[in-house]
């Protein structure tokens, strides 16, 4: 069992627990059942790759992150995934671009 190094480990732990904060708020807050879905949709992977980091896929595990954003974090004070990853990695730019 493999994990990710950090800070990677410490980014994707930080967008699923803010992705069941958010989406237990939205449930509360009535937001559409699709957005929902589709914020538990883009996340439900991590926990598996976390454990399994040497089969992970990290450009596509990213771009889940980026779909969901794509649809739902279209004004600034939304809430993002890919914020929340890149708040936590620093100041560095992920994914790092193709070798």
């Amino acid at each position: 069992m493999k994990t990710p190094p950090e800070p990677i480990l410490s980014c994707y732990l930080a967008v699923l627990q803010q992705a069941l904060v958010y989406g237990r708020a939205f449930a509360l807050e009535g937001r559409p059942h699709q957005q929902i879905a589709d914020l538990l949709d883009a996340v439900h992977v991590i926990p598996e790759l976390l454990t399994e980091w040497e089969r992970c896929d990290e450009r596509g595990l990213f771009r889940f992150l980026e779909e969901y954003d794509r649809k739902y974090a279209i004004a600034e004070n939304d809430f993002s995934l890919t914020k929340v990853f890149q708040s936590s990695y620093g100041n560095r730019t992920y994914p790092p671009p193709p070798q």
